[in-house]
């Protein structure tokens, strides 16, 4: 099980950083670890513990080198009040469990406001312009993300779930311009039709070099379960992490044309690289100093909700109680898995 604080902090947001980086097991290197030493767990988040009510004022105190930000549980309630409007869109998921919901949420705003005290430490300022800026690659990588297709007047709103996310993206962007200038990397976006054989893969590619709509044949004819949502798109992201045959394609395919069918361990490709983006590789370095910068913050939260417990992130008090009645370690019900970019 991956942990909610620190690494990736945001799991059920979609941030505008995170685009597209993780890919169907069809196309990707398998790596079995995480699942394989999360199997033997028990999981208490099936429990019908009820819904554990916030109160509006303040719920969390973070504290570090003079300075402290606070967290209201309105504002709480107020992101996840405004997320919910972009389920259908698939900038959002929910959670069956609403005390996963708040205080996954509480655990996001907490590692927001260490950012911001991060900033404040080192006399950063977060400008307008980098408000602006961060905005507009939220919808860049908005419409680039499979699964996701909004359109432009929702994306564009101002309110709790997107002032967030524009928050985080241009906090951790300032904290990342302030390090030594590296070269940038590049990300592949693309899209693929998976197929059994190499006679439907050449119809496939005949059909689309005859002007056929990519998505429309991905969703009809690949074989990849993905597929029929996204219509075999599938985001951006590094070549490395995926199979080699699928890597050897990505890399010298010409951006825009069809790659002719080739054959990986899980069938026959038509893909298409669509666009190029180069990514800054300061940004995953201040991801991780801010995250380590979160573990030198003394942060308390309202007892009757629960306790902070570093590396953890908050630990409901129903949870912990539970966990003192069976005197037996089990792993935090907040802890949400990534969700799929």
């Amino acid at each position: 099980m991956k942990k909610l604080l620190p690494g990736l902090f945001v799991s059920f947001v979609l941030l505008a950083s995170s685009c597209g980086l993780t890919r169907d097991a069809a196309e990707t290197k398998t790596d079995t670890s995480d699942s394989t030493a999360t199997a033997s767990v028990a999981d208490p988040t099936s429990s019908t513990a009820a819904p554990v009510p916030f109160p509006d004022g303040e719920i969390a105190t973070i504290a570090g080198s003079g300075l402290d930000r606070t967290v209201d549980g309105k504002e709480v309630k107020a992101v996840i009040a405004a997320a919910k409007q972009y389920e259908a869109d698939g900038l959002y998921t929910s959670v069956d469990d609403p005390n996963q919901e708040t205080y996954s949420t509480l655990n996001n705003l907490i590692y927001l406001r260490s950012i911001q005290l991060e900033l404040e430490q080192k006399s950063i300022e977060v400008t307008e312009e980098d408000r602006v800026r961060a905005k507009q690659k939220f919808i860049d990588d908005t419409k680039r993300r499979p699964f996701t297709r909004p359109s432009e007047e929702i994306i564009e709103e101002d309110n709790a779930f997107i002032s967030f996310i524009v928050e985080i993206e241009s906090s951790l962007q300032a904290l990342a311009e302030e390090l030594p200038a590296e070269e940038g990397i590049t990300q592949y976006c693309a899209s693929h039709v998976l197929l059994e054989t190499q006679e439907e893969a050449t119809a496939v590619f005949e059909e689309l070099e005859g002007g056929a709509d990519f998505a429309a044949v991905a969703k009809e004819k690949s074989t990849e379960p993905a597929a029929q949502q996204s219509g075999g798109d599938l985001g951006c992201g590094n070549p490395e992490q995926y199979v080699q045959a699928f890597a050897d394609a990505m890399t010298n395919a010409t951006v825009g044309e069809l790659v002719a069918p080739f054959e990986s361990e899980f069938g026959w490709h038509v893909l298409l690289v669509e666009e190029l983006l180069t990514t800054d590789p300061r940004y995953d370095k201040a991801l991780q100093t801010s995250s380590e910068f979160v573990s030198t913050l003394e942060i308390n939260i309202d007892e009757e909700l629960g306790e902070w417990q570093e590396g953890q992130g908050v630990i409901p008090k129903y949870f912990l109680e539970q966990q003192a009645q069976t005197n037996q370690p089990q792993i935090n019900p907040t802890e949400l898995e990534p969700v799929p970019q």
